[in-house]
């Protein structure tokens, strides 16, 4: 049941602090990635902030990597293809 009191905490609490230790720092990082997926320049930059502010500097080097990761390997396939094709070439 909603109260008054509860209502008056949760208006006391700081929406935007950075859940270190609960589920929200895995949603945060999920959010920053789907920004970056779906080409939503003010949505990264936003959860960006969320992170820099939560102090998790590393998370968010962690999370740029895993969204570049993939995207590297196959330009390295890639790469790898046309340099053997142009060596098996007369």
């Amino acid at each position: 049941m909603i109260t008054d009191d509860k209502v008056v905490e949760r208006l006391q609490q700081n929406p935007l602090a950075y859940d270190k230790d609960g589920e929200m720092h895995y949603d945060i990082i999920s959010a920053f990635i789907k920004s970056i997926r779906g080409s939503d320049p003010d949505g990264a930059l936003y959860w960006l902030a969320r992170m820099v502010e939560g102090g998790k500097i590393l998370l968010l080097l962690r999370a740029v990597l895993s969204f570049l990761l993939p995207k590297i390997s196959v330009l390295l396939i890639r790469m790898h293809c046309c340099l053997q094709t142009q060596l098996s070439m007369p």
